[in-house]
């Protein structure tokens, strides 16, 4: 006689029902040794906590696979979810087949850096500034690419005349970083798609720190909520949501001004017999599913609302690290980071990033040019938690 469907399932849970307690709780007890995210402690990430309607619809679709026929739902939710994003940065409406969820800004910028290469074989450099993501120098061997790093001039800013000069007819792609992962640094837009589109290279926006950022605040507004229309000349842009879109980690958004170009590296899957127009094979539904949701909950307005938020409390961090007359920033805060130093001693900024450990802090060391640490404030941080992280900076001090 056949067993009835998951009879094998309930019978393991019956008998190891007392493992699975005991086995959860540790995970709990695990959970529990690391710094929690409300514990005013948490300044060294651009991760966020999800939002807990990101985790429900998660958790709903984390045993779907969008590889498969069946996961007719999932597929339709992340075709929505790419038209709507798209519809943010100026895309024309590709029934939503113009880009796709992924694991994150890595994946991403390597899939932008795979349809250039499918586009112009060819061509092999790629531009890049100096403080761009870790990414495009981790693919250049596998992509057969040859990485341009443009140095930066003394105000730890990218020096725009030698990027526009490295920009050639043998150039494959330019990298422009719209919030670089220390500083929050971005690149000058405008005269490097001008070049580029010049010597007829791609253009690839990483934006995976200021996806959520840049189309709300004033000074880029204008320009970000245009980038993917046909007419300004962005071929790709990546965003992450599991950073300030308030979903779990490794959800991430990749997309594209020209669904041709995401067409050249698809292929046909024979089980089952399906288009396959991603990096990836089998996938989670529950990074589509987070995505989804949080867009129907928040929207447009909800996320402007947040961004706004979470940059009023990097300004109110900056003030009340601007009442120390010992520091000294690295350079002008922007989106939601703040670099700093004790002015002119290394050793004293050593010291005081070690005192702070010891009392708890997550705080992120820099090296280059000099020591110095990264605080960043997110949808987590609470005034209260600014306020308690200065003061103990000036007992320090």
């Amino acid at each position: 006689m056949e067993s009835p469907p998951n009879a094998g399932c309930r019978a393991a849970s019956r008998t190891m029902a007392g493992d699975e307690s005991r086995i959860l709780q540790s995970v709990r007890d695990a959970a529990r040794e690391e710094t929690a995210w409300e514990s005013g402690f948490v300044f060294n990430t651009l991760c966020c906590r999800p939002h807990p309607l990101a985790v429900k619809a998660f958790a709903e679709f984390a045993d779907r696979n969008l590889l498969k026929e069946q996961s007719t739902a999932g597929r339709r939710m992340e075709r929505e979810v790419v038209r709507d994003y798209s519809s943010w940065f100026g895309a024309a409406d590709q029934e939503g087949r113009n880009g796709y969820i992924c694991s994150g800004g890595t994946e991403g910028n390597f899939v932008a850096l795979w349809a250039a290469k499918a586009r112009q074989p060819d061509r092999r450099k790629v531009v890049v500034s100096r403080y761009a993501h870790y990414s495009y120098d981790r693919f250049a061997l596998p992509l057969g690419l040859s990485v341009v790093s443009v140095p930066l001039d003394e105000k730890l800013e990218v020096q725009k005349s030698a990027f526009l000069e490295a920009i050639d007819s043998t150039t494959l792609a330019v990298i422009v970083t719209a919030g670089d992962p220390v500083l929050g640094r971005v690149d000058p837009l405008l005269e490097i798609i001008s070049a580029a589109r010049d010597k007829g290279c791609a253009t690839h926006i990483d934006a995976a720190y200021g996806g959520y950022l840049l189309p709300f605040l004033d000074e880029h507004r204008t320009v970000y909520r245009r980038v993917l229309s046909p007419s300004f000349g962005v071929d790709t842009l990546t965003l992450d949501p599991h950073k300030y879109g308030l979903c779990p980690l490794g959800t991430g958004l990749i997309l594209f001004s020209d669904k041709q170009d995401l067409d050249r590296v698809s292929f046909s899957v024979p089980f089952p017999p399906i288009e396959s127009r991603t990096f990836q094979g089998s996938r989670s539904g529950g990074p589509t599913a987070a995505v989804w949701a949080m867009l129907r909950l928040l929207g447009w307005q909800g996320y402007a609302e947040l961004a706004e938020s979470v940059v009023a409390k990097r300004v109110y961090m900056e003030n009340r690290l601007r009442s120390l007359p010992e520091l000294e920033f690295v350079v002008q805060p922007r989106m939601t980071s703040v670099g700093f130093r004790i002015r002119g001693d290394e050793p004293g900024t050593r010291a005081l990033y070690d005192k702070l450990c010891e009392a708890g802090y997550r705080i992120t060391p820099q090296v280059r040019p000099a020591f110095f640490m990264r605080i960043i404030a997110h949808h987590h941080t609470e005034l209260s938690h600014i306020d308690r992280l200065a003061d103990t900076i000036r007992r320090q001090l």
